[in-house]
């Protein structure tokens, strides 16, 4: 059997995904969000996909800054489609330190 192209893409991407039950457990994790859940509990992640999730059935996006040891993210997707379930997918801040030095240095 193959896997789902999604499921390969969601798997191998960049950002952290979690997709949780009702009750907050974690269903299901990404590689990244692996990583993630190393600095902060899957509950705190709960928490926050039930702020940002939108009233009725449906995906919101929300540009805020979070950080987590040195994993920083400039927004987050919840996506809350049914009563049983409920996505979060961080987006990761991509641009480093040394780069930005040499960038500013080479403007300068």
């Amino acid at each position: 059997m193959t896997k789902n192209i999604y499921k390969i893409l969601i798997d191998n991407d960049l950002n952290p995904f979690l997709l949780f039950n009702s009750n907050g457990k974690l269903i299901d994790f990404n590689a990244e969000a692996e990583f993630l859940l190393n600095l902060v509990s899957y509950k705190e992640l709960f928490d926050l996909a039930l702020t940002y999730a939108s009233k009725s059935y449906g995906i919101n996006k929300k540009y805020l800054q979070l950080s987590y040891n040195k994993s920083r993210y400039y927004a987050i997707s919840v996506s809350y489609i049914n009563d049983d379930e409920i996505a979060l997918r961080l987006f990761k801040v991509v641009c480093s330190q040394k780069e930005e030095f040499v960038l500013k240095k080479k403007w300068a």
